[in-house]
């Protein structure tokens, strides 16, 4: 992740600089001294958005993707402290939305994220803050189950130029291959209906509908250059959060 401070431009050297800041080079062509100066306003910020809404406790061989959202994201922000990145925490749901600011540190990290439990639906009047003097990668760890849309708009609504947005669709491996036995009754966590997978056509049918809203969603998203992930909260979490460095990697050059 990005280191919090940019390269901003050149000044002469002046008694009292620190000597690591001299640029050798342009020694090297003018003869003359200068040091670089960074400018601290300019580093990024990472706000953390977690979906903590209760169908986030649905849940595959003993693994909540409420649980797996908080390993990923405390592995995230572990590499992002140890970068020096300012980190920022969110946790939404309609019961009592928190926005926690700014974090100081790793252990207060762990010590806010790890008693979060989730809680009824997305909190409708929430509203993605992202400051349009600082730059900001956002990124929201969901699992999208939602009745009018109410997470996809809170997305689009806080994209600007001066953030970018990382959408993760946490999906147990039972959702996205509907794994279930035939017979089975699914409870929505959230508005309690009660699905039955009758048949193999039900279990197809539940297939294409979930195929179908999922690229709905990236199209909408990448409209927005919103990037839109689905991660199978079954796979390992290693292989997750090389592919979050992954493209951090990538939106670290845009946003520089």
């Amino acid at each position: 992740m990005g280191q919090g401070t940019e390269f901003s431009q050149y000044r002469a050297y002046q008694p009292g600089d620190d000597i690591r800041r001299l640029d050798w080079k342009m020694y090297a062509r003018s003869d003359k001294f200068f040091v670089r100066e960074s400018d601290q306003s300019k580093g990024i910020k990472f706000h953390f958005i977690l979906d903590g809404s209760a169908s986030m406790l649905h849940e595959d061989e003993g693994l909540k993707k409420l649980d797996y959202s908080k390993y990923l994201t405390a592995a995230l922000a572990y590499i992002g402290f140890n970068q020096g990145d300012e980190i920022e925490l969110s946790i939404i749901n309609s019961d009592q939305s928190i926005a926690y600011g700014k974090i100081s540190s790793y252990k207060k990290f762990v010590q806010t994220i790890h008693p979060i439990k989730a809680k009824k639906t997305w909190d409708k009047t929430f509203h993605i803050n992202s400051s349009r003097l600082q730059k900001t990668l956002i990124i929201v760890l969901s699992d999208f189950h939602e009745m009018q849309d109410e997470i996809k708009n809170s997305i689009l609504k806080a994209r600007h130029a001066n953030n970018e947005i990382l959408t993760f669709c946490l999906l147990s491996d039972n959702e996205i291959n509907c794994t279930y036995s035939l017979n089975s009754q699914l409870q929505d966590l959230e508005t309690k209906e009660i699905i039955t997978i009758k048949n193999k056509a039900s279990q197809k049918k539940y297939l294409e509908q979930l195929e179908k809203e999922l690229a709905e969603y990236k199209q909408e998203f990448a409209a927005k250059n919103i990037d839109f992930q689905i991660i199978n909260c079954s796979n390992d979490i290693d292989q997750q959060i090389k592919m979050v460095l992954e493209k951090r990697m990538l939106i670290q050059r845009n946003l520089n």
